[in-house]
């Protein structure tokens, strides 16, 4: 029988086929013949014991899911990243992002933030609050903060869109972070999901969201 793999996690070596009967199969690693490697959209070939599938036989796959051999992104430092992410890139929201690029582009904003909020502190130094109110300088620093924050939103959003394509996720599960973020007790996990995000080895080779990043 012929079908199409629904879906393959390789960590337990298990996966689903939709068969052309319209029946769905399970099946487990030890059923791909050798040099079988599957992953979600495979044509296969396939007997059947029961609702199993076994004696799998990879006929093609998606043009993605080729074995990619073109050129990938230059490799860049953590500040050339974070550059890109703020001109070019500023609105890009397709194509991939390596972890690299992740991190490279919250470093420096994190930086940043220290940098200008240390002036802040030291603007109160000698000063008496009470009686004189913030310096120029600390009003300075706050708005030059609050311009920062603001003109990061669009290439934040964009740079973890493009790292979920990496991992072969779809960019609509930021959205879903995001709502979860605003769910007292949740939004704990979350963060420490931005983390992972950002730790996740990429999809091999080209996927449905483009070339590998590198």
């Amino acid at each position: 029988m012929k079908g199409r793999v629904l879906g393959y996690d390789a960590a337990s070596g298990t996966g689903q086929i939709s068969g052309d009967d319209g029946q769905r199969y399970n099946f487990t690693r030890a059923d791909l013949k050798p040099g079988g490697g599957v992953m979600a959209g495979t044509e296969v070939d396939f007997d059947t014991v029961g609702r199993h599938a076994k004696d799998i036989y990879v006929l093609s796959v998606a043009p993605w899911q080729a074995a990619y051999a073109g050129p990938v992104g230059p490799e860049l430092s953590f500040f050339g990243y974070f550059k890109r992410a703020m001109t070019t890139d500023y609105f890009n929201f397709s194509g991939r992002a390596r972890r690299k690029e992740y991190w490279g582009f919250w470093v420096f904003p994190l930086v940043f933030y220290a940098i200008i909020g240390a002036v802040a502190l030291l603007s109160f130094a000698g000063r008496d609050v009470a009686n004189e109110g913030p310096s120029a300088l600390f009003i300075v620093a706050l708005i030059a903060l609050g311009v920062f924050a603001l003109g990061m939103i669009i290439p934040g959003l964009a740079v973890q869109v493009r790292r979920l394509h990496d991992i072969g996720q779809s960019g609509w599960v930021l959205l879903l972070m995001i709502v979860l973020s605003l769910v007292p007790g949740i939004n704990v996990l979350v963060t420490i999901g931005y983390v992972v995000l950002g730790c996740l080895d990429p999809q091999p080779g080209a996927n449905k969201y483009g070339p590998p990043a590198k």
